[in-house]
């Protein structure tokens, strides 16, 4: 009969770990790169175009928010 045996040490655990960070940072520019130049998904859609009457609350683009101050990175108070 055959006996499998799963050892798991810490050393392949961290390089696993290792491995998956090491994955998020290179391709975490491409998403980067996308907000940076403004462009959006073509699926997206201005919310005013269909709901003139639609108002929005868009706190993180001023200073009344949770951690008081702008958040980076947002150029405009859109959702």
């Amino acid at each position: 009969m055959v006996s499998w045996k799963c050892k798991s040490s810490v050393a392949s655990t961290k390089a696993a770990y290792a491995g998956i960070l090491l994955l998020s940072l290179l391709v975490s520019p491409l998403w980067a790169a996308d907000s940076i130049n403004g462009s959006i998904p073509e699926q997206f859609v201005e919310i005013e175009e269909y709901i003139p009457s639609v108002l929005q609350e868009v706190r993180y683009f001023t200073t009344d928010n949770f951690v008081g101050s702008r958040i980076d990175g947002y150029q405009a108070a859109k959702i």
